[in-house]
């Protein structure tokens, strides 16, 4: 129902909406969405509440966004609660957690180095951006406090494509916040014929004490 949407939330662009008729309504807590046509499923997507920012203490009324259309549809870190910067939902206009994949030539970077994970839509997180030269490997990436102890795993021997990106959030592997400090990227790459690649990116968590 467009009219409620528009009542509810800040709608930019108003002439976006198209209203379709029978299309099934979803739960807020959990639930599974196809888009497809009679005889293929386009995208599928699996979604619950467990996907919102760790911070949030309700959620109602506040849409996940998808952060890259360039990140596989169902991977758990390429989704973020909207900013509330922008109401918490961008109807009809640009994701306000959006971030487009940054073409380089180099095999891995990330942006921004500093990042403050408070939901405000300004750099909520930080990207790391791959590219390998052929497809066939496997990608494990950990995330360390300046202590040395590994605080979150962004992938553990996950096939990867030959070129994407991993997000995060600035939480643990228990979705607690982590502090402010420098925190390392730890990425292995490995193929079938056990070839080993090691790179290690230092990014920083910033924000209010």
């Amino acid at each position: 129902n467009a009219s409620i949407v528009k009542q509810q939330y800040n709608t930019q662009a108003p002439h976006a909406f198209i209203e379709l008729e029978n299309l099934p309504s979803l739960n807020a807590d959990k639930g599974d969405i196809a888009l497809k046509t009679a005889n293929a499923v386009i995208d599928f997507f699996a979604y619950d509440t467990d996907m919102h920012f760790a911070l949030l203490h309700e959620t109602k009324g506040i849409s996940l966004e998808r952060v890259s259309p360039d990140q596989a549809t169902n991977v758990r870190e390429n989704w973020h609660s909207a900013a509330s910067t922008n109401g918490f939902a961008t109807p009809g206009f640009k994701n306000s957690q959006y971030i487009e994949a940054i073409q380089s030539g180099g095999t891995i970077t990330i942006f921004p180095e500093t990042f403050t994970p408070d939901n405000d839509g300004r750099d909520d997180l930080v990207t790391l951006n791959y590219r390998v030269e052929e497809p066939g490997w496997t990608a494990s990436i950990f995330i360390y406090n300046q202590n040395g102890e590994q605080i979150k795993t962004l992938a553990n021997n996950e096939l990867i494509s030959t070129e994407g990106n991993f997000n995060w959030d600035g939480t643990d592997d228990e979705r607690a916040k982590e502090p402010i400090g420098i925190y390392v990227m730890y990425v292995q790459f490995l193929n079938l014929s056990g070839k080993l690649k090691v790179f290690k990116k230092v990014c920083v968590l910033s924000g209010k004490n």
